[in-house]
């Protein structure tokens, strides 16, 4: 009797005093707790930041990609009206185009007015003196008009250039925009990487208990201890 009262009051002590690993258990849950509860916190404050950068983004990439398009556009522009106005050669766009005009189809007869002429030995014709005079005045139109053509050509090819300068700039700049963007939207996401990752270190040692260094009883000795030399 005596022995059960002593076994029940140990009872009743152990409840109402906890050990010291139970105590040393709930206030490293309290602080577990404590500790998850501030991690989500600011979680939720770079979540908040991090939700209008990526609408900032998605805007900015449309407006990145129609930049480039246009800048794509210019490019091709000035490159073609480059070419027209540094090549002038007998091939380039001017020249046939001096040859479908009427000045250069009456030089053409009238050249060969000319060759007739000294064909037949009448370079001292009133004839052929009109025609000779003719085609030195039809060199001087076209040539004119050579010079204008390309003129207006330069003026294109300086046009394109301011263009395409232009829409490189405004391409640069989204370019810039986003990449300053897309820097902090990933400075954010690792920020938040980084939380989670110490949420689940937390979580993950929520209910492990201490491991305590292996300690062994003095028991009685068996038939294999050697006895004690007297």
């Amino acid at each position: 009797m005596p022995s059960q009262t002593r076994r029940s009051s140990r009872l009743r002590n152990s409840a109402v005093n906890p050990s010291i690993e139970e105590q040393e258990q709930e206030e490293q849950a309290q602080a577990r707790n404590i500790g998850l509860g501030e991690l989500e916190t600011r979680r939720r404050e770079l979540e908040v930041q991090l939700r209008p950068l990526r609408l900032q983004i998605t805007d900015l990439r449309i407006q990145h990609d129609v930049a480039h398009s246009r800048m794509q556009e210019d490019a091709d522009r000035y490159e073609q009206a480059r070419f027209a106005a540094n090549y002038r050669g007998p091939d380039s766009a001017t020249e046939r185009s001096l040859r479908q005009t009427a000045e250069a189809a009456e030089l053409r007869r009238e050249g060969d007015n000319v060759k007739r002429h000294y064909t037949n030995n009448t370079t001292n014709s009133e004839a052929s003196r009109s025609s000779v005079a003719r085609v030195q005045q039809l060199q001087v139109i076209l040539d004119e008009k050579r010079i204008e053509a390309y003129t207006a050509l330069v003026e294109q090819r300086d046009i394109a250039y301011r263009d395409y300068t232009a829409s490189y700039n405004t391409f640069l700049s989204f370019w810039r925009q986003m990449g300053a963007l897309v820097l902090q939207r990933t400075i954010l996401e690792e920020a938040i990487r980084d939380i989670e990752n110490e949420e689940e270190v937390l979580i993950n040692g929520r209910g492990k208990k201490r491991q305590h260094r292996a300690t062994y009883k003095r028991g009685k000795k068996g038939k294999n201890t050697r006895k004690k030399r007297l």
